[in-house]
């Protein structure tokens, strides 16, 4: 099965839920009894994809499986590649904002077609270094994401 990354990224929640496959298992650590003997926890793998998403910080399976959906939108995409464009949208917003994921493809897009060079993706995006280290800097996921790929490259890791 073949997906376009924009349209696993604009699915509602019910859409993506049925493209993945779902297990339920008792999360370990703190929170309880009902933490640990109920399966709330929640990962979400994309059918015929390696890319998948936990959530096990809250008691309520069903908001695990809010979290872990909004997680694998993210995994979307930061790993499945596009040819790169320029975004047109809105440059600082909340994660939680539908458009983000949107976002986070695109800038993970154009760092790959530049080679993870921050510094050229800023200069496309009409950014200074900074204000774009600022902007990957705010979600730590990403922030992580973005160095991994730039040790991968021999470049050094990005300073906060």
């Amino acid at each position: 099965m073949s997906y376009e990354r924009d349209v696993l990224l604009k699915m509602t929640d019910e859409e993506l839920l049925n493209r993945c496959k779902t297990d339920h298992y008792i999360a370990t650590g703190n929170g309880g009894q009902k933490r640990n003997k109920t399966s709330s926890a929640v990962r979400l793998t994309l059918k015929d994809t390696s890319i998948s998403a936990t959530a096990s910080e809250d008691r309520q399976q069903s908001v695990n499986k809010k979290r872990a959906l909004r997680k694998l939108r993210l995994a979307i995409a930061m790993e499945m590649r596009q040819e790169a464009q320029q975004w047109q949208g809105q440059l600082d917003m909340n994660p939680k904002n539908a458009q983000y994921p949107l976002f986070i493809a695109a800038l993970t897009d154009n760092l790959f077609d530049k080679n993870w060079q921050v510094s050229e993706v800023a200069k496309s995006m009409d950014l200074s270094t900074g204000k774009l280290i600022k902007i990957i800097a705010k979600d730590d996921t990403l922030w992580q994401f973005v160095n991994k790929e730039r040790q991968k490259n021999d470049y050094k890791p990005l300073k906060k």
